[in-house]
């Protein structure tokens, strides 16, 4: 009985082993994401919910409770007693390189997928939080920093100056980008007709905006204004 059992037991494992060839092919997760398949827009609300919301945590405990405006009955830091510690800090540099990477992040996706909005956003996202870091610490590692994939795993420490200059530079390109995907004027546009009470003035560069905005219209949209407004807007009518 016990020698059937442990042929029993390797006969099992032999079975299980040889319905493991093709694994892999029957096994397929259709909802994994492949690296660099993740739309730009994906990381957006969750970036800017995720930062401000880790900012806004440390901030309240350290500058709130060392000025006295707001004192905690309980907590295990005791920062209202002047009573800092090295994870006071720690935190909020480990969290904008974090946060300033993932916005790196979304940067790079928006250039492979040609999205230059994406790319502006993800720029600016980059630079905030940067600001944050070197507004608290004064020289970080700038240039060289958010390198790793590229080999640089200790980066060279620029001063303060260094850094604003390089965050101007970056906020200057991605305030080209802005311009170059028309968002922000879109947006301006978009703005000035829904507030107007009466026509609005066109220049040639809102028509032509306008024309290539309608030129990304699905048909389905199209007839969805038709039916609800009532009027005919294919073949330039």
């Amino acid at each position: 009985m016990k020698y059937a059992k442990h042929i029993l037991i390797l006969a099992l494992l032999a079975a299980s082993g040889a319905c493991t060839n093709d694994f892999e092919d029957y096994n397929t997760n259709p909802n994994k994401q492949s690296e660099g398949s993740v739309a730009p827009i994906a990381l957006l609300e969750p970036l800017i919910y995720s930062s401000t919301n880790s900012y806004s945590s440390y901030m309240l405990s350290i500058a709130n409770e060392i000025s006295q405006v707001t004192v905690a009955k309980s907590t295990p830091r005791r920062e209202h007693c002047y009573n800092l510690a090295d994870g006071n800090f720690k935190a909020i540099w480990n969290l904008g390189y974090k946060w300033a990477g993932n916005a790196k992040h979304m940067y790079d996706l928006a250039v492979a997928q040609g999205q230059p909005n994406f790319q502006a956003i993800g720029l600016t996202l980059k630079v905030y939080n940067m600001s944050i870091l070197t507004d608290m610490f004064g020289s970080i590692a700038y240039r060289e920093a958010l390198k790793g994939g590229e080999g640089i795993n200790t980066p060279h420490i620029d001063s303060q100056q260094e850094v604003y200059t390089a965050m101007l530079e970056e906020l200057e390109l991605a305030n080209s980008l802005y311009l170059a995907g028309r968002g922000i004027r879109m947006h301006d546009l978009a703005m000035r007709i829904y507030r107007s009470d009466g026509p609005v003035e066109l220049d040639e560069a809102d028509v032509q905006l306008l024309r290539e905005f309608a030129l990304t219209l699905s048909p389905a949209f199209i007839d969805s204004l038709d039916q609800n407004l009532g009027t005919e807007t294919g073949d330039g009518k």
